[in-house]
């Protein structure tokens, strides 16, 4: 009988460890990512897994997008190495007094990632969910009220009721007391464009995060291309200022 409860013991570790593995898989490629930080730890949102090309309506390109979202943290410590201290640097993304710079705004959307090593490195997995079926390719994490909750933007392509198929903004809230994403606003679009391109940034003196978006504006001669911001204000982003490429 004792060896049998010591058979039984011995499998059920293994079951949970393959499952703990299986859970904690970094295999899969990152699509796209962001950090965010708070009082106690340095957040890494990603989406990953291959999961096809989507055409990216006016700006004549196509880009991957992926399978799942997924949520990483590690411990705020002293920072104490070059990579840490981008990560907490790519955190914060502080726009000062050149917000309507059009080159300040180009670099602060498509900052470079400085690391060839996986960002999911020293970080511990926390959450998963799926969001194959609204193809995710671009994803930013902000606050948009000033709380403590955290925000996450994505770029989705998904088919609309009245739009068909194309980008949509997707606003979420990821609830770390839950530990569960969840629908603050998706739409069709936020001012009658598409976008490649968004991450939320903090304005100098502010206490909350607006959207920075690169966007393509329809107009009946064709549309033109600009910079955006966007604040979230009654459950919806509203546009607040732009600045033409």
């Amino acid at each position: 009988m004792k060896r049998k409860i010591l058979i039984y013991i011995f499998f059920a570790v293994v079951v949970s460890i393959t499952a703990f593995l299986a859970s904690n898989n970094c295999d899969e490629p990152i699509i796209d990512y962001d950090y965010y930080i708070d009082d106690e730890y340095l957040w890494l949102f990603t989406l990953e897994g291959e999961n096809g090309l989507v055409h990216l309506n006016g700006f004549d390109r196509d880009v991957m997008s992926a399978k799942s979202f997924r949520v990483y943290r590690k411990v705020l410590e002293t920072v104490n190495t070059n990579h840490e201290c981008y990560e907490m640097e790519a955190a914060e993304k502080l726009v000062g007094a050149d917000i309507f710079s059009s080159n300040k705004l180009q670099s602060v959307l498509r900052y470079e990632k400085k690391y060839d090593t996986d960002p999911r490195k020293g970080f511990r997995f926390i959450y998963e969910t799926d969001l194959s079926l609204v193809k995710p390719w671009t994803i930013s994490a902000g606050n948009v009220y000033g709380s403590k909750e955290m925000d996450v933007f994505i770029g989705a392509y998904f088919d609309s009721m009245y739009n068909g198929l194309g980008i949509r903004p997707y606003f979420m809230t990821y609830l770390k007391d839950k530990n569960k994403l969840v629908r603050k606003w998706t739409g069709s679009y936020m001012n009658r464009g598409s976008f490649q391109d968004a991450e939320f940034v903090r304005l100098a003196g502010r206490e909350y995060d607006l959207l920075l978006v690169d966007e393509k504006i329809e107009t009946a001669n064709g549309g033109f291309d600009r910079y955006s911001y966007y604040s979230y204000y009654n459950f919806s982003p509203w546009f607040y200022k732009s600045v033409d490429k």
